[in-house]
């Protein structure tokens, strides 16, 4: 899970550490919307939640998941809403933000360098063909 402060962070991070000035215009927002957010004064809405997902290229359903937990915890923090529905709700965030997580960047470099090794690789039967080889009198090519 992470928290509005934590996606700015990552986007401002993808973008070569791009000052908050330059997120609000990559987000299509004020600065002083990007200033609430920073400072705990604002949450991403669902809309923006879909911007920043699509700035880092994550599951929007992941963003949206994170801001909507945030404010679920942010008023059980303050008291506004101590009912046991509530708790219901951020366990659901919780469970949906699990379920469409991004993979870590770590992750996706192995899976990219293991499937371009394997593709990269010959088969058996591409190998055989060029070497002209024809095993029980069945060619492979």
């Amino acid at each position: 899970m992470h928290t509005t402060n934590e996606l700015l962070d990552a986007v401002s991070k993808r973008y070569g550490g791009a000052t908050d000035y330059r997120l609000s215009k990559l987000l299509r927002t004020s600065t002083q919307t990007v200033n609430h957010w920073r400072k705990g004064r604002a949450i991403l809405s669902q809309e923006f939640a879909v911007r920043v997902a699509d700035a880092l290229d994550w599951p929007h359903a992941y963003v949206i998941a994170c801001a909507e937990h945030e404010r679920a915890q942010r008023a059980l923090d303050a008291g506004r809403d101590p009912l046991a529905e509530t708790w219901t709700v951020l366990r659901t965030w919780e469970a949906i933000a699990k379920a469409f997580r991004p993979k870590t960047a770590a992750g996706v470099l192995l899976a990219c360098a293991a499937a371009w090794t394997l593709s990269a690789l010959p088969s058996q039967a591409d190998a055989a063909s060029a070497a002209g080889v024809v095993r029980n009198n069945v060619y492979y090519g």
